[in-house]
């Protein structure tokens, strides 16, 4: 007795298992807010039958898959605003620093060769 071909019964239960993984991921991508929203998540289900001469054996292969929408890009506006942030905290810590660890200068000190 052959047990009947259904998606329930192809693969083992597989097919649907990876179906619903791949339906699982599209819907994690529209749910994340680093993507756009409007456009369009594709899942797809492609089953290949390949019978033999005598059409009495067929090699099945089942390939689930789906395709998201990447993260928004970052522009180039928001890296250098946000490298100027970091660059100009830099800055303002040397400058700090200059101003906190240097000796004290003054005319006399400069006058008699020191520094």
């Amino acid at each position: 007795m052959s047990i009947p071909l259904t998606m329930e019964t192809l693969c083992g239960g597989g097919v649907i298992e990876s179906l619903h993984h791949e339906l699982q991921n599209a819907l994690d991508n529209v749910a994340d807010p680093n993507t756009e929203a409007k456009r369009v998540r594709e899942v797809r289900l492609v089953i290949k039958v390949k019978p033999n001469d005598h059409r009495n054996m067929a090699d099945v292969t089942v390939q689930a898959s789906s395709r998201q929408r990447s993260a928004r890009p970052w522009t180039e506006k928001q890296w250098h605003t946000a490298c100027a942030v970091v660059v100009a905290s830099m800055a303002l810590a040397a400058a700090v620093y200059v101003l906190c660890a240097a000796p004290a200068v003054n005319a006399t000190t400069l006058a008699m060769g020191g520094l």
